[in-house]
């Protein structure tokens, strides 16, 4: 079996590689051996409905909701300070991006050997930029931001892919056949479930846990070892990006190129202890619970720091704004008084 690590600390538990890079593992089954949980395809058919329920933490996370502020604006941020000052005072940006460049190579690879053909159209990778943190110039200079393991293919449709040409390093993994993986679980507060669905969930949880890199094609798409799996390529998209989170309608355009059912949007509605949808801003926002609940479970994106950092200059610029447009009021009504005097005095 080969591996490389896990974004999560959960599948760490039956993993033994490096604790130094943030990455999931790629599993490959050898030649002429079944997969070690093909017994386990079968279906129960539970009819599991949880009700949404707000939650004010989620819905309040700021860099996740002004995302489109940050995109709209990008570097332009219209701050009452000059580049050099803002150098000076915001030097470890800088450091954040150089950091970023070697994460982002990493996974752009990661991003695209989730699909079917180890291969995704520029289009696709356009539409997702800002999550996975490339720039914005990534498509125009290619030449600059790619390096030999990719290359450009011309796919069925007539469109131009990115593909992976050489795989990621690998490493070694001499432990037993893939072990049964739990998904970290974040229920709501106050949340009570039938009997029915705790005990659907349970025997889900007990499932193996089958790798989005991994051919899955043995798989019955309605079975709960196909569930798993679409659970798995949506937990491990969200690790993937910067914020850990994505429009929902974003994530939906992904299901062709990522094998996902129709009704890939149901996961979320069978597994809101994993995922949370977020309504705020008239839009339908997918926020991976692990994330934010448990801190320990993924490093940061670099990105990540650089976005807080934008958005707390944003609301100071607000601020100045606004005490400029008090104070400019303040001066004008000052004047008329002033004026008003003048010609009673006359």
């Amino acid at each position: 079996m080969f591996i490389t690590n896990p974004t999560s600390k959960t599948l760490k538990k039956v993993l033994s590689s490096s604790q130094k890079q943030i990455f999931p593992f790629i599993f490959q089954p050898q030649k002429d051996q079944n997969p070690p949980y093909t017994y386990t395809q079968k279906s129960h058919n539970v009819d599991v409905y949880m009700k949404w329920k707000k939650d004010s933490y989620y819905d309040s996370i700021e860099h996740i909701h002004r995302s489109e502020q940050l995109k709209a604006r990008g570097l332009e941020l219209g701050l009452p300070i000059k580049a050099a000052q803002f150098l000076r005072q915001y030097p470890i940006i800088f450091e954040e991006f150089i950091e970023a460049v070697e994460i982002d190579r990493e996974e752009k690879r990661l991003f695209i050997l989730m699909s079917k053909m180890k291969v995704l159209p520029l289009k696709i990778i356009q539409g997702m930029q800002w999550y996975l943190g490339l720039p914005e110039d990534f498509l125009r200079c290619l030449e600059v931001n790619l390096d030999s393991s990719f290359r450009l293919v011309e796919m069925d449709d007539g469109l131009t892919g990115l593909a992976v040409e050489k795989m990621l390093r690998r490493e070694v993994y001499s432990g037993e056949p893939m072990e049964a993986v739990e998904f970290p679980l974040f229920p709501a507060k106050d949340l009570r479930l039938r009997k029915k669905i705790e005990d659907w969930l349970r025997e889900f949880q007990k499932l193996p846990y089958v790798s989005p890199y991994e051919d899955f094609s043995h798989l019955a798409p309605d079975g709960d070892m196909g569930e798993k799996r679409v659970v798995g390529v949506l937990h491990q998209l969200l690790s993937l990006f910067v914020e850990h989170s994505v429009e929902r309608k974003q994530l939906l355009c992904l299901k062709n190129h990522f094998w996902l059912p129709q009704n890939v949007h149901k996961a979320f509605e069978r597994h809101p202890h994993m995922f949370y949808l977020s309504l705020r801003n008239k839009t339908c926002t997918v926020i991976l619970k692990e994330a934010y609940t448990d801190k320990t479970a993924m490093e940061r994106h670099p990105l990540l720091r650089v976005r807080k950092t934008y958005i707390k200059l944003m609301n100071e610029s607000k601020l100045i704004l606004k005490n400029r447009s008090l104070s400019n009021e303040f001066v004008d009504c000052g004047k008329t008084k002033l004026d008003l005097d003048l010609h009673s005095a006359e």
